[in-house]
């Protein structure tokens, strides 16, 4: 999916649910002259250890950032920040999320968005 939008934080998440979590990718938005991405988990339960990964991709130019990372022991929700990509005007980005348990893993993307 493709949207030519403004992506401001948290107008958009794309949720995959699986057993007692569901994780969500919030849209990329622009800071400064970078690009960042965030995005997390929550659960009913609590889990012996979560741990949260975020990339921002630059769909258009073919960059990934370096990865955020959160480890949330005993905790029922997590949530970390990606890495930067620098900003480019009319550049398409994404936010990827992987999330780690101790017995299986889960994954979410925000949709590609045009920033201005």
């Amino acid at each position: 999916m493709i949207n030519s939008i403004y992506s401001p934080m948290g107008d958009f998440s794309l949720d995959e649910s699986v057993g007692d979590c569901s994780t969500y990718a919030n849209n990329p938005y622009k800071f400064g002259s970078y690009v960042l991405g965030s995005g997390g988990v929550s659960c009913l339960y609590s889990h012996p250890v979560i741990q949260v990964v975020v990339t921002v991709y630059d769909v258009t130019a073919g960059v990934r950032s370096s990865q955020g990372t959160n480890s949330c022991p005993g905790g029922s929700s997590c949530s970390a920040t990606s890495g930067t990509v620098s900003f480019v005007s009319g550049h398409y980005y994404r936010t990827e999320v992987s999330v780690y348990f101790s017995s299986s893993n889960q994954y979410a993307q925000s949709p590609d968005i045009r920033i201005w």
